[in-house]
């Protein structure tokens, strides 16, 4: 019995650990960060340009103005927000290199941020409006819909699954949602930060990045289901302006690093490495490319 025993438990590890090995592999490589370059331009002024670069600093490169760059799910465009010559805004498409910009639909008022839906052409547009006015933009479809999850709240953030979304809500709380907007849940309450948490899902699924200042200043973690809270970095070392991106990989966060410089912080090991910002402005809400491999 002892050696049959030791048999299943084998067989049951070697199981797991396949399955885990499975779950690893279909995770896209980490590719290059998009982030925006915020600068004054003068009192009340300020100007926005899109750059890319490796995660160790190398390749730096500018892909024009535009703000809350996004890569699409398979690593081969990036969406943004920018103003025409009437300061109308809208949201835009460009190669990885920055041409081939185009328009593919006016916001018809504020927007303040953009985000895909995984495994889509699909793009979720948050609005500043009375009533939320979020909607979801098909990119090759060319059409808009209602997005029923954007009454909610806002600063949403999908699961890979591209069935729930996380979002800020009430009481600058952390909270989860199905994308038609039913089964609400409480990840952190409200009242439990108190500036806007800016959830950010990662790409396994298994966790939701968030900053907040209680009980310590910071970015923390925490399953969706609202266990395993944990400091990632602490207040002193985080720049404090909103964004932070997941690896494709689920292994590392890019953030704003104190000293207006880019922090990559390995999520295992706890070491956060700073990448030196050596143009003028402040870089802000990095995104980070899939790299999908073949």
């Amino acid at each position: 019995m002892g050696r049959i025993a030791a048999l299943l438990v084998a067989v049951v590890t070697a199981v797991l650990l396949s399955g885990w090995a499975s779950a690893s592999q279909r995770l896209p490589a980490n590719g290059r960060i998009a982030l925006v370059q915020v600068s004054s331009c003068g009192e009340d002024c300020e100007t926005h340009a899109v750059w890319t670069l490796n995660a160790d600093g190398s390749g730096l490169r500018r892909l024009g103005p535009g703000e809350g760059a996004v890569w699409a799910p398979d690593g081969k465009s990036i969406a943004f927000l920018d103003d025409d010559r009437s300061y109308e805004r809208g949201v835009y498409l460009m190669r990885p290199d920055g041409t081939a910009r185009r328009l593919l639909t006016r916001c018809g008022g504020y927007c303040y941020r953009i985000s895909w839906r995984p495994r889509t052409h699909v793009l979720t547009v948050e609005k500043w409006d009375v009533d939320g006015g979020h909607f979801l933009f098909d990119t090759v479809r060319k059409t808009r819909r209602p997005f029923p999850a954007g009454r909610a709240g806002g600063y949403f953030s999908w699961a890979p699954d591209g069935r729930r979304l996380a979002y800020a809500g009430a009481g600058n709380g952390v909270y989860v949602v199905n994308a038609d907007g039913g089964g609400r849940r409480t990840v952190v309450p409200a009242g439990g930060c108190v500036g806007n948490p800016h959830p950010a899902w990662s790409p396994d699924g298994r966790w939701i990045a968030y900053s907040c200042d209680r009980p310590k200043d910071g970015i923390w973690r925490v399953h969706p289901d609202g266990s395993g809270r944990r400091l990632l970095v602490r207040g002193s070392e985080y720049g404090g302006q909103p964004g932070y991106a997941w690896s494709p990989d689920a292994t590392k966060l890019a953030y704003l690093f104190s000293g207006s410089a880019l922090g990559i912080l390995d999520t295992h090991t706890g070491k956060a490495t700073p990448v030196p910002w050596r143009k003028a402005g402040e870089p802000q809400d990095p995104d980070w490319q899939p790299v999908i491999r073949p």
